[in-house]
């Protein structure tokens, strides 16, 4: 399973400078983006706070969901949406934190917070990527199905 969470970089300058409605338009083309860019219907994708999403995929490994990710990030800024209040590339952008973790016994707090250190990475590495951290293998051992 793996997770990521989107964040519309530099969203507060947007939103400061072109007004509230402007940046609802803005939350609008990237859910849209969001919804174009993950295929399958087993994934899952909310909105989770202000400016971030969150997406689960199911049955993913951490190629895969960098892959989604990284398509997800090169769609939006492909939008070319203008912010010349942006601290970085001139156009709406995104940054992703990706976890991925292997096995059946799912911690899904472990999940988030590594998705969530990813996510911070991204943003202090330059916004405008992603990131991404996989947990080992869980020990079944004390597992039952």
């Amino acid at each position: 399973m793996s997770l990521l969470i989107i964040d519309i970089d530099n969203f507060k300058n947007y939103n400061d400078n072109y007004g509230h409605a402007a940046g609802d338009s803005i939350l609008k083309i990237i859910s849209s983006q969001l919804r174009k860019s993950v295929y399958r219907d087993s994934d899952l994708l909310a909105r989770y706070g202000g400016e971030e999403f969150v997406i689960v995929l199911s049955n993913t490994n951490l190629r895969e969901a960098k892959d989604v990710a990284e398509r997800i990030r090169k769609n939006i800024q492909a939008e070319a949406m203008i912010h010349e209040y942006s601290t970085d590339a001139g156009v709406v952008t995104v940054s992703i934190g990706i976890s991925t973790i292997k096995g059946k016994v799912i911690d899904t707090d472990n999940l988030f917070l590594q998705a969530d250190n990813s996510l911070y990475k991204a943003k202090t590495s330059g916004r405008n990527r992603c990131e991404a951290f996989c947990s080992g293998i869980v020990n079944l051992a004390t597992v039952v199905d």
